[in-house]
């Protein structure tokens, strides 16, 4: 029975072997996607709330479940001039090293599947984002209508030092907000 059960996920492996899913979202009307292995969860636009001093492409933080979460501004992160989100806009959660980071799109279309034949590599002209952060391009075709979609490397969309400081501003402002609760709690005897 085991054999059976073994075959048939090495079926169901060598099956989606040659693909990979990804969630589809837009920026400034053009299609992005990250492998959907990368994604913790998708959520609609909480309160953030700004933190000072942090470079321009942090929009802020965010909490999600008692986790204070650093959130990112792709449109600013990639240079686009237009950097505000509207209203239909997503929060896409994710885990860059260490950190959790939310990341700020206009809006979540899809989980899609692309075949490998299907990605080419980033090249110059992609122009739109800087292609360290570009793992590939996808071309599929639906409904006789022909997109491309510009496949991020979620790891690469923080440099180490970034890294670090997402942790930081995350750590500072759930440390800031322990502290109160702390300083009540002695106060009250609790």
């Amino acid at each position: 029975m085991s054999t059976q059960t073994m075959t048939t996920a090495e079926a169901a492996t060598v099956a989606i072997a040659g693909e990979q899913q990804l969630v589809l979202f837009q920026l400034e009307g053009e299609d992005y996607g990250v492998d959907i292995y990368n994604v913790q969860r998708l959520i609609q636009i909480p309160e953030i709330t700004p933190v000072p001093r942090a470079p321009d492409f942090v929009a802020g933080v965010i909490e999600v479940r008692g986790d204070i979460i650093p959130v990112i501004n792709l449109k600013t992160r990639f240079g686009f001039e237009k950097t505000d989100v509207e209203k239909s806009g997503r929060i896409v959660i994710t885990e860059i090293g260490e950190q959790i980071v939310g990341f700020l799109v206009d809006a979540i279309s899809e989980v899609t599947r692309l075949s490998e034949d299907d990605i080419e590599p980033p090249s110059s002209v992609v122009k739109s984002v800087d292609t360290q952060f570009i793992s590939g391009v996808g071309k599929q075709k639906k409904d006789d209508i022909s997109r491309l979609i510009i496949i991020l490397d979620v790891q690469k969309l923080l440099n180490r030092g970034e890294q670090t400081l997402m942790q930081e501003i995350g750590d500072t402002i759930a440390s800031n907000e322990a502290q109160p609760n702390a300083q009540t709690a002695a106060e009250t005897g609790t």
